[in-house]
C-alpha cells in the first residue's frame, strides 16, 4: 500500500515524538509499504498559530494514498475514506492542564472550547476501531473529556537493540526539560542525599535555566545538554538507576530506554503512563510525587544494587515485548475492517442504543430535573445502552465525560460564549426570560453541544428529549426520519411556560413557541413519558395525542440515599446547622426555579413573620432571589446546597413544607421528605402527581390559612420511616423499559 504518515513539524527538535515517527515509518516500510511522511507545520506556542496547524492538516491533498495515518494533533484533522488515528496526544494545555497552565479567563475558555470542539469533530470522524492510543493515559483523557473511546497500543523502539546493559556510575536523568517533566524534584531529591554517585542529566527546553539554578553550587550534578542517541545508549548503560517523574506523562520513551537498559526506573503515582509500564517492587518503583519520597527510593538503589539489578533485568526482560511490528499490524487490520462490521457486532449484541439529550448536566443530580434524569436512566434494564448528551447553563466549565453506575455515559459540552451573550440580549428585553426557553432559539451558537448531539443521534436506536429544548437540533437532521423518538416530559412545558411567562411582550411570544415546539414533538414522538396522570390527561386535551402513546412514569427517590433519622442524628444535625435544640424545625428545599422562589418568599414574608418560636430551614437555588433583608431573624436560608448538606436539613427537621402555587410535573422533593421520614405539609399543586394522599404519608392544606395548626410538631400524625414501597415504584424501570422498546 502506499501509507501517508502525517506527522507534525516542530521548530524545537527532536523528542519523544519524533522518535516515534521514525519507529513507525521504519517498521511500515519493512512490512512492505510505501510510506511517505507528510509533513504539518504547527506552532503550538500561540492560539492562532495552533488554529492554523488545523487548517493546514485539512487543507492537505491526501486522495492519492491508499491509507492515512495521523500522529498528534492537530494531524488528525485530515480527510480521507481509509484513516487511523494513532494518537500520541491532543494539546495538553486545552486539556488536563488547563486549570493549571492558563489564567482561566473567559478568552482562555473559549480557546479551549474550540480546540476542543475542532478535537472532537476530526476524531468522531473516524471509526471507533479506527482510532488508537500510545497508553491509557492518553485513551482515558480523550474519554473523559470528549466521550471517544480508543484501543491502546504501546509503541516499540526503532533503535531497541543498541540499549545495553553495564557498570552502575550514575544516576541518570534524560528527556526535554520541560516543567511537566519535574525534573526539580529529581534535584531536590537528589540533593539531600549524601552520595558521591553523580546525576547526570541531559535535554534542553524551557525550565532548563531555572534548574541550572536549582542546582548551583552542586559539582555532583552535571548537565550534558542535547545528547545524540549513540552516547546516549552508554550513559543509560552505567545508570544505577532512572528517576523520571513526569505529571501525567502520555507514554514516556525514557521509561522504555531505561528498562531496555536493564536499569530500574524511579517515577510518580501520578505520572501517568510510566506509573503502568513500571510495576512496583519489581521493575522499579512508583512513590509519591514527592522528593523526600525519590530521595528515599535512590538511596534504596544506592544501598542495595543487587536488588537494582534484580528490578533492571526484569524490565529487560517486560520493555523486549514491546514491538513495532506488532503496531503495524493492529494499525492495519483496523484500515481492512469495514465500517459496517463493529457496528453489525453491536446490533448483534441485542442491546438498544439510548440517547438522552437536555440542555443541563445530570452530575450532580441536584434539583428535580436531574434527579429524575440520574435515577431513571441510570437504572435502565440491561438490554438498553443509554449515553446522555447534555450541557451547562451557566459559563466556565468544560467538555466532560463521565460514567455513572458503570452504565450512563454522560457526555456534557459546553454552551459558547455567543450563546450566552445572545441569551443575555434577550433578557435586557424581557427579564422574565431563562436560559431553558431561549435554548431552542439560541442552540446553533453552541456549535460543539450540536455536533456532538447529532454525532451521537447517528448511532441510536433511540432518542429520548427530557425536554423540548434540544428537539429543533435533531427534529431536520437527515438520517433520522425513521428514529424512534421518545418525549420523557417533566411537565407540560406549554401550560407551565404560559403560566411563568405570561401573554404579553417579548416573553409571551417565546411562551407560544415553547407550546408549538412541545406540540410538534408530541405528534413527532412515538411515545411519551408523562410524570403523573394529570400531566397524561393534560397532553391528551391540549395537544390531541393518543392516550396509547402516553405512558405514566412517575419521579421516585433512592431510599438507600436517604434514612430516617433518629434523636440522636437530628441533634446533631441541628449542631451542625448552628439550629437550637429546643426549637419546632420546619424545612423547606427549592432549586431556582420561580414557582420555588414564590414559595420560599412566602414562608418568609408570611409563615416566618407569624411563627416566630418556629426555625424555618430554606435550602436551595430558590433562595438566590430574595433581596437582602427579606430573610427574617428565624429563617435559616442555606443556599444551593449539596446532597450532603440537604440530608443534614432533613434530619433536623420536625415537619417539611411545599407551599407552591403553581407548576406542572411532580415535586421530586416530596418523594425526598417521604423517604427521609420527614412528615409533609402541602398545598394541592405541591402534591400534584401523587395520587389521592392513601398511600403516601402527606397532609394536603394550604398553608396560608392555618399557619400555626399546621406547624405544629406533627411527629405523632404520620410518625417517620414508613415510606419505603410507594417510593421504590417510582425507578423501577418497568413502563420506561416498555416505552423505549416501543412495546
Amino acid at each position: 500500500m502506499n501509507i501517508a504518515l502525517v506527522v507534525v513539524v516542530h521548530p524545537t527538535g527532536r523528542g519523544g515524538a519524533e522518535i516515534l515517527f521514525d519507529g513507525l515509518e521504519r517498521a511500515l516500510s519493512e512490512a512492505g509499504h510505501a510510506v511517505e511522511r507528510v509533513p504539518v507545520s504547527c506552532d503550538e506556542s500561540t492560539y492562532e498559530g495552533l488554529l492554523a496547524g488545523y487548517e493546514a492538516a485539512r487543507a492537505l491533498d491526501l486522495a492519492r494514498f491508499d491509507l492515512v495515518i495521523s500522529t498528534k494533533a492537530p494531524t488528525f484533522n485530515v480527510r480521507h475514506p481509509r484513516h487511523v488515528v494513532y494518537l500520541l496526544h491532543t494539546v495538553r494545555v486545552f486539556y488536563d492542564m488547563f486549570d493549571s497552565w492558563t489564567d482561566g479567563s473567559p478568552w482562555s475558555r473559549v480557546q479551549r472550547d474550540r480546540i476542543r470542539e475542532l478535537d472532537f469533530e476530526a476524531l468522531s470522524a473516524v471509526p471507533d476501531h479506527r482510532r488508537f492510543t500510545i497508553g491509557e493515559e492518553v485513551a482515558g483523557r480523550l474519554l473523559d473529556t470528549l466521550g471517544l473511546p480508543a484501543q491502546v497500543i504501546h509503541p516499540g523502539l526503532a533503535d531497541a537493540e543498541h540499549f545495553h546493559e553495564g557498570p552502575f556510575e550514575h544516576f541518570f536523568h534524560s528527556g526535554r526539560l520541560h516543567p511537566w517533566k519535574r525534573a526539580d524534584l529529581v534535584i531536590d531529591a537528589y540533593r539531600s542525599l549524601s552520595t558521591d554517585v553523580p546525576l547526570l542529566i541531559t535535554g534542553t527546553g524551557e525550565a532548563e535555566a531555572s534548574l541550572r539554578r536549582q542546582a548551583a553550587g552542586d559539582g555532583r550534578i552535571r548537565f550534558l545538554g542535547e545528547v545524540p542517541r549513540k552516547p546516549l545508549y552508554d550513559l543509560y548503560s552505567r545508570a544505577l538507576a532512572v528517576p523520571f517523574v513526569p505529571l501525567r506523562e502520555d507514554y514516556g520513551y525514557v521509561t522504555i530506554e531505561a528498562m531496555l537498559s536493564g536499569k530500574p526506573v524511579v517515577t510518580a503515582s501520578d505520572s501517568g503512563e510510566p506509573a503502568r509500564l513500571i510495576e512496583h517492587e519489581q521493575t522499579g518503583l512508583v512513590v509519591e510525587p514527592r522528593a523526600d519520597a525519590i530521595a528515599a527510593a535512590l538511596q534504596r538503589f544506592l544501598m542495595d544494587p543487587a536488588k537494582a539489578r534484580q528490578m533492571g533485568s526484569a524490565g529487560r526482560d517486560r520493555a523486549s515485548g514491546l514491538q513495532w511490528a506488532a503496531v503495524v499490524e493492529r494499525l492495519l487490520a483496523s484500515a481492512e475492517e469495514s465500517e459496517a462490521e463493529p457496528r453489525a457486532r453491536i446490533a448483534s449484541s441485542g442491546r438498544t442504543r439510548v440517547l438522552i439529550v437536555d440542555n443541563q448536566p445530570i452530575d450532580p443530580p441536584i434539583g428535580g430535573g436531574r434527579i429524575r434524569l440520574f435515577g431513571l436512566y441510570s437504572n435502565l434494564p440491561p438490554d438498553l445502552d443509554p449515553v446522555y448528551v447534555g450541557t451547562y447553563d451557566w459559563p466556565g466549565p468544560g467538555y466532560r465525560s463521565v460514567l455513572h453506575g458503570g452504565r450512563l455515559r454522560e457526555v456534557t459540552v459546553p454552551q459558547s460564549e455567543a450563546h450566552f451573550r445572545g441569551h443575555e440580549s434577550l433578557r435586557a428585553i424581557d427579564p422574565r426570560l431563562t436560559m431553558d426557553v431561549t435554548f431552542p432559539l439560541l442552540s446553533f451558537l453552541s456549535r460543539g453541544f450540536v455536533d456532538r448531539v447529532a454525532h451521537e443521534a447517528q448511532s441510536a436506536d433511540v432518542i429520548v428529549f427530557s425536554h423540548p429544548w434540544v428537539y429543533p437540533i435533531l427534529s431536520r437532521l437527515s438520517g433520522l426520519e425513521n428514529r424512534r423518538f421518545v418525549y420523557d416530559s417533566q411537565n407540560v412545558e406549554g401550560t407551565l411556560r404560559r403560566s411563568l411567562l405570561g401573554e404579553q411582550g417579548l416573553a409571551g411570544g417565546v411562551a407560544e413557541m415553547v407550546e408549538s415546539l412541545e406540540r410538534e414533538l408530541c405528534g413527532r414522538a412515538a411515545g411519551i413519558f408523562a410524570c403523573s396522570v394529570e400531566d397524561a390527561r393534560t397532553f391528551e386535551s391540549l395537544y390531541g395525542v393518543d392516550p396509547s402513546r402516553i405512558h405514566v412514569v412517575p419521579n421516585g427517590t433512592d431510599v438507600n440515599r436517604l434514612r430516617p433519622a433518629g434523636a440522636e442524628e437530628r441533634r446533631k444535625a441541628r449542631f451542625e446547622l448552628d439550629i437550637p435544640a429546643d426549637r419546632s424545625v420546619v424545612v423547606f428545599v427549592g432549586s431556582d426555579y420561580p414557582p420555588n422562589l414564590e414559595a420560599a418568599r412566602y414562608i418568609c414574608g408570611t409563615l416566618a413573620p407569624a411563627l416566630t418560636d418556629v426555625r424555618f430551614v430554606i435550602a436551595g437555588g430558590c433562595t438566590n432571589g430574595l433581596a437582602p433583608g427579606e430573610t427574617p431573624a428565624n429563617v435559616t436560608a442555606l443556599g444551593a446546597v449539596d446532597s450532603e448538606t440537604r440530608n443534614l436539613a432533613l434530619a433536623a427537621a420536625d415537619l417539611a413544607i411545599n407551599p407552591m402555587s403553581r407548576g406542572s410535573g411532580t415535586n421530586i422533593k416530596m418523594l425526598d421528605f417521604f423517604a427521609a421520614g420527614v412528615p409533609v405539609l402541602t398545598t394541592a399543586v405541591g402534591a400534584r402527581g401523587l395520587g389521592d394522599g392513601t398511600d403516601v404519608p402527606r397532609s394536603v392544606a394550604d398553608p396560608r390559612r392555618s399557619e400555626r395548626h399546621r406547624c405544629e410538631p406533627p411527629a405523632t400524625r404520620w410518625g417517620r420511616g414508613k415510606t419505603e414501597g410507594p417510593l421504590r415504584a417510582g425507578y423501577s424501570g418497568g413502563p420506561l423499559g416498555r416505552g423505549l422498546r416501543g412495546k
